[in-house]
């Protein structure tokens, strides 16, 4: 997350910090980070949160209808790509660079699913392989794509499949409290 964003400047003058520049102190260009203590040490606490910014996205509807008939996945639960990433790989790829580059894994994705919701994956040579390489090359990817766009910031991304039963109560994380 930028420090520029309004309701970031908000957050963090209430917090009792500031933005110069476009920067947390004149320093720092992002306002959620999980490093960064040279910077933290020097302002008050809670300037400069760990709390991440979340944002849901269906990465993986093409709005196409199903041609892959993959409708089924539906019925085992709900299924959720998690990534997260550094301000180096936000800043330099755009939404539809992402949704490319998950679209790209998109059968391996769901062979995924199907594999976790027969639970396969609690063993070491447990058939999973390929869609740990998956998560892994779509990590990649992400870097490529951030690296290719110019970005010269540090570039880390860790992508992970997860995976909640139809019966475990799933709560809309975007719902406002």
């Amino acid at each position: 997350m930028k420090a520029t964003a309004a309701y970031e400047r908000r957050r963090i003058s209430k917090a009792g910090g500031n933005v110069t520049d476009g920067r947390v102190a004149g320093v720092l260009e992002p306002s959620r980070t999980i490093g960064d203590f040279d910077v933290k040490m020097r302002i008050p606490p809670d300037v400069i949160t760990v709390t991440p910014e979340v944002r849901c996205v269906d990465l993986l509807s093409t709005g196409r209808g199903d041609p892959e008939g993959l409708q089924d996945v539906g019925k085992y639960g709900a299924f959720g790509l998690l990534m997260s990433a550094t301000d180096g790989i936000w800043d330099g790829c755009g939404r539809r660079a992402i949704r490319r580059a998950v679209n790209e894994y998109r059968s391996d994705l769901y062979a995924a699913m199907k594999a976790m919701y027969k639970g396969h994956g609690k063993d070491e040579g447990d058939g999973l392989e390929k869609p740990r390489k998956t998560l892994q090359m779509i990590g990649k990817k992400m870097v490529s794509l951030a690296r290719h766009a110019g970005s010269l910031d540090d570039c880390t991304c860790q992508v992970a499949l997860v995976y909640a039963p139809s019966d475990c109560g799933v709560v809309d994380a975007t719902a406002e409290d």
